[in-house]
């Protein structure tokens, strides 16, 4: 078995399937799934009658491909490092871009260090984004194969920290 490595699982299609793709790869994979406080409610399984049971899509994501699922409370730093950065950019007349934060501040800050207690060795996402090593051994961010899906501009201001503990299985598929 190759290392651990937690991947943060939104619930949808990209994180999922980046998931499979570790998994598939004998990774030892943990799901992380972070809440910011302003989740829609979550779905009822059709398969359950009980009024009890709400699993959210990325229960059922990690549910399907056969993973453990931590869920984090990260309302607090997401309000207090996205969503004030957003109304303090917007109110000063400026273009905020609440995703460059969220991923440098919240994935590859907050979640990352849980990702790192639970044993994990990195963090993986479902951007379409690519890391190589530059000819110093630095790692580098480099754009999504397919110019179409590219998402490396949201990663940006990751730290040579990060992207040394990140993994973006996606970054090699064009659609």
């Amino acid at each position: 078995m190759k290392k651990t490595v937690a991947v943060a699982l939104s619930g949808g299609l990209d994180s999922a399937v980046a998931a499979t793709l570790l998994k598939e790869d004998c990774h030892k994979v943990i799901g992380i799934h972070f809440l910011t406080g302003f989740e829609l409610p979550c779905k009822k399984p059709e398969s359950t009658s009980d009024p009890s049971v709400c699993l959210s899509s990325a229960e059922m994501a990690a549910e399907c491909i056969g993973i453990p699922l931590k869920v984090i409370d990260c309302s607090q730093s997401f309000r207090k490092e996205v969503i004030e950065y957003f109304i303090h950019t917007y109110r000063r007349g400026q273009t905020p871009n609440p995703c460059v934060v969220c991923n440098e501040r919240i994935k590859f800050g907050v979640i990352l260090e849980k990702a790192k207690i639970l044993g994990a060795a990195a963090l993986a996402t479902g951007h379409y984004a690519r890391i190589d090593k530059s000819s110093t051994g630095r790692p580098c961010l480099l754009k999504g194969v397919d110019p179409v899906k590219d998402q490396s501009y949201f990663l940006a201001r990751l730290t040579e920290k990060q992207l040394a503990q990140a993994i973006f299985p996606l970054g090699m598929y064009a659609t």
